[in-house]
């Protein structure tokens, strides 16, 4: 799934999510954090969440996996709220509500 942004916002949650990345999503800590194809935010073994900046267009893929539809879609909730909260810290810039809507419907 993608999460469009104009390219100084994509930038701006990038430095923010690799300088502090989430350290829990949907009330479970984050493990561990690997940075190899992006920034995969694991949960445990069978759990992650991969944020991964396109190279050539500005929106940042995403790429979540969990053992239940259910727990995936209570991960699209959280990771959209804190999203939000940062790109409201951002000077004139909105929250990705319409981005993250799309993410939920697919996953």
């Amino acid at each position: 799934s993608d999460l469009h942004l104009d390219a100084s916002s994509m930038r701006l949650l990038m430095e923010k999510l690799n300088s502090a990345p989430l350290d829990s999503i949907a009330g479970e800590q984050v493990v561990k954090v690997g940075r190899a194809d992006g920034l995969k935010l694991y949960l445990d073994d069978d759990t992650w969440l991969l944020i991964r900046p396109s190279g050539t267009e500005p929106l940042i893929r995403l790429y979540f996996e969990a053992t239940s539809a259910e727990r995936v879609d209570r991960m699209v909730a959280d990771f959209r709220a804190q999203v939000d909260s940062i790109l409201a810290g951002l000077k004139g810039k909105a929250p990705a509500h319409d981005a993250l809507d799309k993410l939920k419907a697919r996953a």
